[in-house]
């Protein structure tokens, strides 16, 4: 819903979107490409996840699948589950979120001022990881609560549509047409894939670039385990279009974590940490381009909630990590990063196991079929620029 200056809203969900797009450009040396921020922080649940959240609801609701008063079950490390609670309070709609011992204290208060119930699972995997366990917990829920309906967001493409049909035009509009560059994170990779759909068909002389986080298995490569929050995986999601993606990075905790606070003392955006890798990686290109380049950098959340962490000099000394550089020691580090050769992501990507749940909602593949024609190329007129 577009909404215009001055008018009211008939709930805190239309205020969903239309985030500002910021130029910060004090991290880059003279000279270089012009760097901007899609600061979705100031969406009102204080993330990107509002949209594809709000967007699975909505056709959820519009195709039947959530019955007026459903129950919302979800498993979820962070800022899905707290749209999602928010949807939920506003819509009169009961929320149960399943997490695990990773999720950071200020998520779970958060969700739970909304009125979410938490549901947590304790016992890790084979790997050690805690994704398997939430998503079969999350599966038997969905299936013994009464109305319950599933997002899914893992394996729905309805993820990606909000993406296709939202943030993608309103970026579009705000750079008059013309944007070169255009740095995603990827974690479900809905974000990534809708963005992708939307510029490869409107814009296709924009550049799209994938940001992960070292110790992800998204872009394939070695896994392990790493502290960057509401990015990367440990297989390819699959959202994952390689074709649709123009150039990967990997970036390390402590770049990431070095770049969130430089944002916050020289540009006044206190971002999450999965902001500052993909803040880093625009960093990099913009030293790499010529002046009159643009790139967007999206950034997904607040910092606010990483204020514990990646904020917390005790907690990042504890893991041993140096964040403490100066803008010219950020610049030299970002221009030393490279993009991963391509075909051996390919490779591995391929080559690597997919994730199958032991059960997947029926709705799952009603939304995708839904969300396939809402990114057919004729579906949705071009940005106005």
């Amino acid at each position: 819903m577009r909404i215009t200056k001055g008018d009211p809203l008939m709930n805190v969900l239309d205020a969903i979107g239309e985030t500002p797009l910021v130029r910060f450009d004090r991290l880059a040396p003279p000279g270089s490409a012009t760097l901007y921020a899609k600061w979705e922080a100031l969406n009102p649940g204080g993330s990107v996840k509002d949209r594809p959240a709000r967007h699975l609801v909505q056709e959820a609701k519009r195709l039947g699948l959530l019955k007026p008063h459903g129950v919302i079950v979800e498993a979820t490390s962070g800022n899905f589950g707290i749209a999602l609670a928010m949807i939920g309070a506003v819509l009169g709609h009961r929320v149960v979120v399943v997490v695990d011992p990773k999720l950071p204290p200020a998520h779970r208060r958060v969700m739970e001022a909304y009125g979410a119930e938490l549901v947590e699972v304790t016992q890790p995997d084979e790997s050690g990881g805690y994704f398997r366990p939430r998503m079969e917990t999350a599966n038997r829920l969905a299936m013994e609560i009464d109305g319950a309906f599933r997002p899914d967001q893992h394996f729905s493409l309805m993820n990606a549509a909000a993406h296709y049909q939202e943030t993608g035009p309103e970026i579009l509009a705000q750079t008059d047409g013309r944007l070169d560059y255009l740095v995603v994170a990827v974690s479900t990779a809905g974000q990534l894939r809708g963005l992708s759909e939307y510029f490869r068909q409107h814009s296709p002389g924009t550049r799209v670039v994938g940001v992960d986080a070292v110790g992800s298995g998204v872009f394939g490569g070695a896994r392990h385990a790493y502290l960057q929050s509401g990015i990367g995986l440990a297989w390819p999601p699959s959202n994952l279009d390689l074709d649709l993606v123009d150039l990967m990075y990997k970036v390390e905790d402590r770049d990431a974590f070095a770049t969130c606070r430089q944002l916050a003392r020289c540009e006044g955006l206190l971002a999450g940490s999965s902001s500052g890798a993909v803040a880093f990686v625009g960093l990099h290109l913009s030293q790499q381009a010529d002046p009159d380049t643009r790139i967007v950098c999206v950034l997904s959340d607040t910092g606010q909630r990483y204020l514990e962490t990646v904020y917390d000099d005790d907690w990042v000394a504890e893991r041993g990590l140096d964040v403490s550089v100066s803008p010219a020691e950020l610049r030299d580090r970002a221009a030393r990063l490279t993009p991963l050769p391509r075909q051996s992501v390919v490779d591995s990507v391929r080559s690597a196991e997919p994730f199958t749940p032991s059960y997947a909602p029926t709705t799952t593949a009603v939304l995708n079929k839904a969300a396939t024609q809402r990114m057919a190329p004729d579906s949705l007129p071009l940005a106005v620029v």
